[in-house]
């Protein structure tokens, strides 16, 4: 569930000043979070609804819209006040009066043709032989699909209630009645938008009542996944994709092996130790470290303490060589952020108890590595990179505080303070305001949040926080890529898989990945289901993209519980 109720903190500096914000709102009040079920119609009032009381009243808890005692004489509309893209709606429905003319329906993704009393988009259809159709309202004006007329007559209760079912995902509408699907139509035109209001309607003709209650409705995720399993047996925690053979198609490379795609063949790799229920292996990183056009993939073990990258052989069918860069010490995983500035891409492993970063200089065929010890307040659980006071520079982000990068030394701001964090700590414009936010998870315990930079009236620099979700725990990941393709990434996390062997708060509870579309106007994020419950879990490094060419943004899901990719729906029907 969305977390209707926000804990405000407010960092300000090394002084914290604690306040609490509540703001529980009724479902009538608000837009519905994805998997919430609300109420539409409270069977008393008309909040939430606008239209003509001349024709829509109240009575015996369902709204009634015209008269049996004088004909309506044009189409009249109740709409909701809130708009409507991707969601289940149900209710009960029934038409009263000369059945032989009597229309109504429900409109849905429509909107009102202003300074008149007609309203344009898709109407689920009621009356005479129109019930269970889908007709397109004053835009090009014809049923689009309709059920066998036979099937209908025998389903259909005239005069009597009726359950009305309505499904819009995407360009997919799906409408039953009494349990019987009597239309699936997918919408050809890309022009045409899929949101709008609801609406309930009754016809213009001879007397008649059009009869609605018993009204909720489901918001859906716009984006559905597709699980393949790629290797159920792996228990690498870390996957990479790249093109290892140059074959110009993307692999998956985890731990051992790597997947040939688009088919998956499984090629061995290298031999990796475990230890205590871990391998070595932390991070899957692809990096050209050699230049020799081939690429190879960076990595990190917490045992041996050691940071180090994998030489890919290139056509020979040689195990992989792994070549040491440096022992930082215990280490998470790794990330590679521009830390220099030099437009290339440098190592930040995640170690704990020992902050540094690596630079890489080529120099002729040989790789050079350069360590760069950074200060120790870095030190904690948790770790990222990126421009925290808008200068350009690469700042690093810690669980007490956070770096900045100046022409000098560093400076260190203890402005905040994480807990256990995510590795990474996301530096991120959250709310689109101009400068730049934290995100993170708790990596061992139940949490995901975001800090939201702002200023106090003295220009001093202010964090408040955010509560995203708190329903589930082991967020050890955090990921940004734009799944809905509207433009604004969205993030992607999950639950690890048997974090300190299953001795973290929560270890046992079902594995989730989730993604949250944040809410510009109530700094807020909708919820959306990727994978609940089974083997699917989040590892501890991974990636997203478009892993199958299909113009969409897929999931890759390492993890002890196995290997498996999660294949954006989005532009299926």
């Amino acid at each position: 569930m969305f977390v209707t109720q926000r804990l405000v903190l407010v960092f300000s500096l090394a002084v914290a000043i604690s306040a609490i914000g509540s703001g529980i709102a009724s479902a009538l009040d608000r837009s519905p979070r994805p998997s919430e079920t609300v109420t539409l119609f409270d069977g008393q009032s008309l909040r939430g609804w606008e239209g003509s009381t001349q024709w829509f009243r109240i009575e015996d808890g369902a709204i009634v819209a015209g008269s049996l005692e004088k004909s309506i004489p044009h189409n009249v509309f109740l709409c909701t006040t809130s708009q409507y893209r991707d969601f289940e709606m149900q209710l009960k429905v029934k038409l009263l009066g000369d059945l032989k003319h009597a229309n109504a329906g429900i409109q849905i993704r429509s909107r009102r043709i202003p300074d008149d009393h007609e309203m344009i988009g898709y109407q689920a259809d009621m009356g005479q032989h129109y019930w269970g159709c889908l007709y397109d309202e004053s835009r090009r004006r014809k049923v689009l699909a309709r059920p066998d007329r036979a099937d209908l007559d025998r389903i259909l209760k005239k005069s009597d209630w009726n359950d009305y079912r309505i499904r819009c995902r995407n360009r997919r509408i799906q409408l039953w009645i009494n349990g019987h699907q009597t239309v699936d139509y997918t919408e050809p035109d890309d022009g045409i938008t899929q949101t709008g209001l609801i609406g309930l309607q009754i016809h213009s003709g001879p007397p008649a009542e059009a009869w609605y209650r018993d009204i909720t409705l489901r918001p859906l995720s716009p984006v559905r996944f597709k699980v393949r399993t790629i290797n159920a047996a792996s228990r690498f925690e870390a996957a990479g994709l790249l093109d290892v053979n140059r074959d110009g198609k993307i692999d998956i490379f985890c731990g051992g092996f790597w997947y040939e795609g688009p088919n998956w063949t499984k090629h061995f790799v290298r031999d990796v130790p475990e230890q205590g229920q871990y391998h070595y292996d932390f991070a899957n990183l692809p990096y050209d470290v050699d230049g020799d056009g081939w690429m190879d993939v960076i990595n990190a073990a917490w045992h041996n303490k050691t940071l180090f990258w994998v030489k890919n052989p290139g056509k020979s069918e040689q195990p992989f060589q792994v070549i040491d860069i440096g022992t930082p010490g215990n280490m998470e995983t790794a990330m590679v952020y521009d830390i220099s500035g030099d437009g290339k891409l440098d190592i930040l492993p995640a170690v704990n108890n020992g902050p540094t970063w690596y630079e890489a200089t080529c120099e002729g065929c040989a790789t050079r590595w350069i360590e760069h010890v950074l200060p120790p307040e870095l030190k904690g659980h948790g770790l990222g990179a990126g421009d925290v006071d808008g200068d350009t520079s690469m700042d690093i982000v810690a669980p007490k505080g956070w770096l900045q990068q100046r022409s000098g030394p560093w400076v260190w701001h203890p402005e905040f303070q994480l807990g256990v964090a995510s590795v990474p700590i996301l530096v991120l414009d959250v709310d689109g305001d101009g400068d730049s936010d934290i995100l993170w998870g708790m990596g061992h315990d139940y949490g995901l949040y975001w800090l939201e930079q702002s200023a106090d009236e003295g220009g001093v620099r202010t964090w408040i926080k955010h509560t995203i979700d708190t329903a589930w725990s082991q967020a050890h990941f955090v990921y940004m890529a734009d799944l809905d393709l509207d433009g604004r990434d969205d993030l992607i996390t999950g639950k690890r898989y048997r974090a300190h062997n299953g001795n973290d708060p929560g270890s046992g509870d079902p594995l989730c990945i989730y993604w949250y579309r944040y809410d510009t106007a109530s700094k807020g994020w909708d919820k959306y289901v990727v994978h609940e419950g089974g083997k699917v879990g989040f590892g501890i490094n991974t990636v997203a993209q478009d892993i199958d060419n299909d113009g969409d943004v897929d999931i890759v899901a390492p993890g002890k519980s196995g290997l498996y990719l999660l294949l954006n729906q989005l532009h299926q029907p």
